[in-house]
């Protein structure tokens, strides 16, 4: 049984359009079933222009006047009253279509028949058409951008052109609206949407329409009272509309966001991300592009992708002690909470209090795992909810929505895999020994970017004068260059290990990876023995390149107590880095070679050795060689075919 077709009536504010009245109404007048015009107190001839058009045989028109200009807000209030009441009365049908237009001319009345079935066919409860400002200079359209992205906020949907005054209403909708719009001048626009938003109704206003006329009365004091108004509006929805049905979704919303207020907490753990900056740019970080991506795609279309950036992001937190880190997975968590959770309709700040009470006492009482145990758990559940529920992608955004996903997919994939190859003790991304048994009290001291012909001789002495053996990790080019330091390693009983052969920034991306071959070959040409461990430049690894090193029958080498060869040339400060961090089982990461690493470094670790022995020392903690602490052999023949 087909529907009945719905009335169309149009409402027309005019104040002050003698030129332009006439010529709208008579456009206008064949494309509805009933036409209500509003003459707010015009001071020229309009109301008698309109009188003489009604005059000619416009039984479906009307006429409603004011005496004195109340402003547009007063002129839409007037007619969209009358209508309501005639709606109580059961003279029309909540299903009617009401349309507003301007009497100035601005609005191409071609495209009507479009936005009408553009309504009917996606049951839209509003359809505001997007103006093609183009005409307009910069001032107008960047105003018009503000209000509407402010308006956005505020509805809790996106609103591209909320000043348009180009519009059709489904009457049912309309009426209820009015419960909460009250007007003032020209906000009558602006309130109607937001409200509309804010009681769940479906507003559409993406849709561009041409403006044959660039014409605008809008003035500073306009856009200064429809900013104000907003605001109010959303609030006047809050007060007299509870909405108890929507109490679970934004419940679950406002958990979504107190997950990002976790992450956080969960920064806060870190000694190096605890810092005042770091905690507010990852606060907007998080929460801005949050907000972003939130209105780039029709929500809950990617809820299922949220959850598992949320997911992302809360594994890699702890493996990256780093404050840009940080502020990055802070992001990357804040987007995918924002794409998992459902729409809000009002804010609930009892349950976002809440929310956040149970956090710090969480993160007080508890670890970091649970808080952002609990933050992964608040993002997947608004995912649930928010992908299960009813919902539809119009055909115009799936395509957004594609794109936007797969770029997210792609972005977090790669930056997942730079993490993981970047981050020592990342050994689900390549593996690596980082430290010893926890239990011990031995740890290992090794050295990188050697043999430097001044500062290795000058390590060794000091570790023989303690009666201790460390390692070092040898660069093939430097092996070539000075093979002599290294047989007086191997010869005082230190262990030596592969350390690529150019030790660059790139060649660890090869698959082939055969710098670990070509150093292998240095070792077997210079001393006649080759190492089983094997430490990759600046820690930088691959799944393929430890695939090489298992191939070649050799172990990867990581640590987990570092300091940088950058910038840090002062001994004390070295030492102290050093047994700050240091435990049972560490190995002990320093610099003391040519690659990358200045004099005034190397010089700083000779220094700082003698402090470090001492404090281990003094900590009961044991310095023995890689292979000592982890067990295994520490070299095997250099004709070892691969396996």
């Amino acid at each position: 049984m087909n529907e009945p077709t719905p009335r169309r009536i149009a409402v027309v504010p005019a104040y002050n359009e003698e030129p332009t009245v006439a010529a709208v109404l008579e456009e206008l007048y064949p494309l509805v079933d009933e036409l209500v015009v509003v003459d707010d107190g015009s001071t020229d001839e309009t109301r008698a222009e309109i009188e003489r058009w009604i005059s000619r045989g416009r039984p479906k028109c009307r006429l409603l006047v004011h005496e004195v200009n109340r402003g547009m807000s007063e002129a839409y209030h007037t007619a969209l009253t009358e209508l309501r009441e005639r709606l109580s009365r059961h003279e029309l049908s909540a299903d009617d279509l009401v349309f507003t237009v301007d009497a100035d001319g601005q609005h191409d009345l071609h495209v009507l028949d479009e936005l009408v079935e553009m309504t009917r066919t996606e049951r839209l409860d509003a359809n505001i058409a997007r103006r093609d400002l183009s005409y307009h200079g910069p001032f107008k359209r960047t105003g018009n951008w503000v209000l509407s992205k402010w308006a956005s906020g505020w509805a809790g949907a996106s609103l591209h052109d909320v000043e348009s005054g180009y519009r059709i209403f489904r009457l049912g909708a309309l009426a209820h609206a009015l419960d909460f719009y009250s007007g003032y001048q020209y906000s009558e626009t602006v309130e109607v949407a937001v409200v509309l938003c804010q009681l769940g109704y479906s507003v559409r206003n993406d849709h561009v329409v041409p403006v044959p006329v660039a014409r605008s009365r809008t003035r500073l004091r306009d856009a200064a009272i429809d900013l104000a108004v907003i605001p109010v509006a959303a609030g006047r929805v809050w007060r007299r509309d509870r909405v108890r049905e929507a109490f679970r979704t934004d419940a679950i919303a406002h958990l979504a966001v107190a997950s990002v207020l976790g992450v956080l907490i969960a920064l806060t753990y870190q000694r190096s991300t605890d810092t005042a900056f770091t905690l507010i740019v990852a606060s907007l970080a998080a929460f801005g592009l949050g907000a972003v991506f939130r209105r780039s795609v029709p929500r809950p279309s990617l809820a299922l992708l949220g959850s598992i950036l949320a997911l992302v992001a809360a594994w890699l937190i702890p493996q990256r002690p780093d404050a840009v880190s940080a502020i990055v997975l802070a992001s990357v968590f804040g987007v995918g909470a924002a794409l998992a959770a459902p729409v809000v309709r009002r804010p609930r700040p009892v349950v976002m209090g809440g929310a956040f009470a149970v956090l710090v006492v969480v993160a007080i009482a508890g670890s970091r795992a649970l808080v952002l145990g609990f933050a992964v758990s608040a993002v997947f559940v608004a995912a649930m909810v928010s992908r299960f529920g009813p919902f539809r992608v119009r055909r115009t955004h799936r395509l957004r929505t594609i794109a936007l996903g797969s770029a997210l997919v792609v972005a977090v994939s790669g930056l997942t895999g730079y993490f993981g190859a970047s981050t020592v003790g990342a050994t689900w991304f390549g593996g690596g020994v980082v430290h010893g048994s926890r239990a011990s009290d031995e740890v290992a001291i090794t050295f990188d970017d050697g043999p430097d012909v001044t500062a290795t001789p000058a390590i060794m002495k000091i570790l023989d004068a303690a009666h201790v053996k460390g390692s070092f990790f040898v660069v093939g080019k430097t092996l070539d260059t000075s093979p002599q330091v290294v047989r007086d390693l191997v010869a005082d009983g230190q262990l030596v290990g592969n350390h690529s052969y150019h030790h660059d920034e790139w060649r660890w991306l090869d698959p082939r990876y055969p710098e670990l071959e070509r150093t292998q070959q240095a070792f077997a040409r210079e001393i006649g023995t080759c190492p089983i461990w094997f430490r990759p430049p600046h820690g930088q690894r691959t799944p393929l390149m430890a695939r090489v090193v298992k191939d070649h029958g050799m172990r990867m080498a990581m640590w987990d107590v570092s300091v940088s060869d950058r910038g840090d040339n002062d001994a004390r400060s070295i030492a102290d880095k050093v047994l700050e961090s240091v435990r049972g089982g560490s190995i002990i990461d320093l610099h003391a070679g040519l690659d990358g690493t200045s004099i005034a470094h190397r010089a700083a670790v000779v220094a700082a050795l003698p402090m470090i022995l001492d404090g281990l020392r003094a900590r009961n903690l044991r310095p023995v060689r890689l292979d000592t602490l982890v067990g295994g052999p520490a070299y095997q023949s250099c004709d070892n075919p691969r396996t």
